[in-house]
């Protein structure tokens, strides 16, 4: 049965694996594109095709070359697992989120989190269907606070790439 306290110890855990994860995650992923660059060439996967005069180097049956794009591959794959990862955790923290907000703003009877306003509109950029809500940004101090178009990140992007369609339109 869930308690409180299992809600405290567990928070308390998932915010120092966050907390790691923070500090490492940049480092790693700068780490990985850093062999990539250099073409997978600083991490060894084991064995590695030799070449017993049978193929020219730098041809396009080079092993050397092979085995260099085979770990540049691999690398970003990692990449792609680790934003699959962090979409996920994006995901799971607002479906958490969500109700806790729920319950603590009707208890507290303080205004909710305001939702989306890009449906409210008749331009062609809006998304009527929209539901999502209002995106925060960071002030100069370091607070954050909601944005003040009152949209959510998708809405405002696809606001951004309307504007700049007919901006450009206009242009010619």
């Amino acid at each position: 049965m869930i308690t409180a306290r299992l809600v405290r110890r567990q928070t308390a855990a998932a915010k120092t694996m966050l907390d790691r994860i923070a500090v490492e995650l940049p480092m790693a992923v700068e780490i990985i594109i850093q062999r990539i660059d250099n073409g997978g060439d600083d991490i060894d996967t084991g064995p590695v095709a030799e070449d017993a005069g049978v193929r020219s180097k730098g041809g396009h049956s080079d092993p050397t070359a092979d085995a260099a794009i085979s770990r540049a591959t691999a690398q970003a794959h990692w990449l792609d697992d680790i934003n699959d990862q962090l979409a996920t955790l994006a995901l799971t923290l607002r479906l958490l989120l969500e109700p806790c907000s729920r319950e603590v703003v009707s208890a507290s009877n303080r205004e909710p989190h305001p939702r989306c306003s890009g449906g409210s509109t008749v331009d062609e950029w809006t998304r009527p269907d929209c539901t999502d809500f209002v995106s925060y940004q960071m002030r100069a101090d370091g607070s954050y606070s909601y944005r003040g178009d009152g949209l959510c990140d998708a809405c405002r992007m696809r606001k951004h790439r309307y504007e700049r369609l007919t901006t450009v339109g206009n242009d010619l």
